[in-house]
């Protein structure tokens, strides 16, 4: 019988953070019955690069990129807003440079991104109040 190799990998005690958590409670408690929620997406699985064999480098700029959540139609699946939220590590100067790119590529393709301040609770009215006008903003 072959003996299986140790690798190197242990699974993730939860697939998100506890912050990311209180937030997806929230979103499920308020957008489930009209959305899809899907956390940690690919910036590549939202937008297309357009004529990809000449952009290899706007490829590149995407491929490692993630945000926090998505909400998309439950019948096209398509992406009506990005959720971001923004901890600590967005105060560096390489993650505003990270944030400013993706603010402009979200704005430049017409797809609304929230920016949400990373904390341990939240206000489910104010919640609600900014992914409903980023919605209605993408209607």
């Amino acid at each position: 019988m072959r003996q299986l190799a140790t690798l190197p990998y242990q699974r993730k005690g939860s697939f998100l953070t506890s912050d990311e958590i209180a937030y997806y409670r929230i979103l499920h408690m308020v957008f489930a019955n009209r959305y899809l929620i899907f956390a940690q997406v690919r910036v590549l699985d939202l937008f297309t690069v357009l004529d990809r064999p000449f952009n290899q480098g706007a490829l590149n700029k995407i491929d490692r990129k993630t945000v926090d959540f998505v909400l998309c139609h439950p019948r096209t699946f398509k992406p009506m807003v990005a959720i971001e939220l923004d901890g600590t590590s967005h105060g560096r100067p390489d993650r505003r440079r990270r944030d400013l790119f993706l603010d402009e590529l979200f704005r430049s393709v017409g797809m609304k991104l929230v920016r949400q301040r990373s904390r341990y609770s939240y206000s489910v009215a104010e919640v609600t109040h900014t992914v409903e006008s980023a919605l209605a903003a993408a209607a």
